[in-house]
């Protein structure tokens, strides 16, 4: 059986602010460790940074850990990695 769910034009404006959100933290994040790590072999830390602001929170409370990652890991997680790799080779 499948569901179908009604997507309001308020909840997809919604969708578009949360997703603008993340990108402006990832952005942030990398911009500002690009700045930090100033050594030219410093790729680990902008990309780190870059994902863990840009995954929206799936690790908040940070009393669950790494738990969201027990059954994959979420598409959130897997987007902003890419997102803040490319931004930070491009």
């Amino acid at each position: 059986m499948y569901v179908f769910y009604v997507r309001t034009p308020g909840s997809k404006l919604c969708d578009v602010g949360f997703e603008l959100f993340r990108v402006a933290t990832l952005v942030g994040w990398v911009e500002e460790s690009r700045q930090t790590y100033t050594q030219p072999k410093s790729f680990i830390g902008p990309v780190i940074l870059g994902t863990l602001g840009g995954c929206g929170g799936v690790f908040m409370p940070l009393s669950k850990g790494l738990q969201p990652l027990s059954e994959g890991v979420p598409y959130n997680v897997e987007s902003a990695f890419l997102a803040s790799f490319l931004y930070y080779i491009l």
